[in-house]
């Protein structure tokens, strides 16, 4: 019943910048097109998505609304071939410089809905690395963030435990530690209002001050 309060409840969206704003961040998006035909053949759907400049600027407005975190500079997206490629069902890396690697699923291994949520995930790594890094911050606490901000309750049906979160692994191998992680974000959004939430995301990604002072 707690997890489904927590779900049902809207967090109040930050105040959004002007749509020319995002639409102009996603002017700068490049997409390496290097296997780009092979991917259309086998799921056009999310190729479609991965290359339409709107949805780009739809997930920098979602992901600034959620977190407070945006910054407007370029960035590569490039296409992750079938041997490197992270997980069967799609996903994704962001690496120095807020470069995103994406493997492109197919429609039966992840439906397009959830590869909408995976793009506006990885998004939130490269404003969060951008803007701050990546150091300082464990990893559920990057990950539970970029799930928060990306709505991924797909996750939350998983967590069958309730432990301090800092008993999770230093790398996320679950989708039930990834829920954990989520929910970890979603508890002090319905506690202490998102406005807080983003007062102290702003403290700790820009200051980079300790997120256990800052919460």
């Amino acid at each position: 019943q707690a997890v489904f309060l927590v779900l049902t409840l809207s967090a109040a969206a930050a105040p959004a910048k002007p749509d020319d704003v995002y639409k102009a961040f996603a002017q700068k998006v490049k997409l390496d097109d290097a296997g780009l035909e092979r991917w259309k053949k086998t799921s056009p759907q999310h190729v479609d998505m991965l290359t339409n400049r709107d949805n780009w600027a739809k997930w920098a407005k979602k992901v600034h609304e959620r977190t407070g975190l945006f910054k407007g500079d370029a960035i590569l997206v490039s296409l992750l071939d079938e041997r490197k490629a992270c997980v069967a069902y799609g996903g994704g890396t962001v690496q120095t410089g807020g470069h995103i690697e994406i493997s492109i699923p197919t429609a039966s291994t992840c439906h397009i809905d959830r590869f909408n949520l995976i793009l506006a995930h990885e998004l939130t790594h490269v404003m969060h690395y951008t803007i701050g890094s990546r150091k300082g911050t464990p990893d559920w606490f990057r990950e539970g963030l970029a799930c928060y901000a990306a709505e991924q309750y797909l996750f939350v049906p998983g967590v069958r435990e309730i432990a301090p979160i800092t008993d999770l692994p230093e790398s996320l191998k679950s989708p039930a530690q990834y829920g954990r992680a989520l929910l970890f974000f979603e508890y002090l959004d319905k506690e202490h209002g998102a406005d807080k939430l983003r007062a102290a995301l702003k403290v700790i990604v820009e200051a980079k001050k300790p997120y256990q002072e800052a919460l």
